[in-house]
């Protein structure tokens, strides 16, 4: 069976399948990055349980200096310089009744 694709739609099944392959490869560095810490911190004289602080350091200082991720999509990142996506604050989720 021949399938024919468009030039939008190649590009479309190209994106997710990059897309794909970086969740995969997202998921590999991060199983990577818990086992290397278990042999490491040892190393230094720290106890295994440590990696999970080490971790959740690691994982707190990347959302703070790499937030669109280490290779982030072109248009995101721009975006993000740019000042055009914002975070959202605290009370943007929580709903206040001034009522009360």
């Amino acid at each position: 069976m021949l399938l024919l694709i468009s030039g939008s739609n190649r590009k479309i099944i190209m994106k997710s399948i990059i897309i794909i392959l970086a969740v995969v490869v997202g998921a590999a560095v991060l199983v990577s990055l818990s086992e290397i810490l278990r042999e490491v911190l040892p190393l230094l004289g720290l106890p295994v349980e440590a990696r999970f602080l080490a971790f959740g350091l690691i994982m707190v200082l990347m959302m703070r200096f790499k937030p669109a991720g280490l290779m982030p999509i072109p248009a995101v990142a721009a975006q993000m310089r740019a000042g055009r996506v914002r975070r959202k604050k605290m009370k943007d989720f929580v709903a206040v009744d001034k009522n009360h």
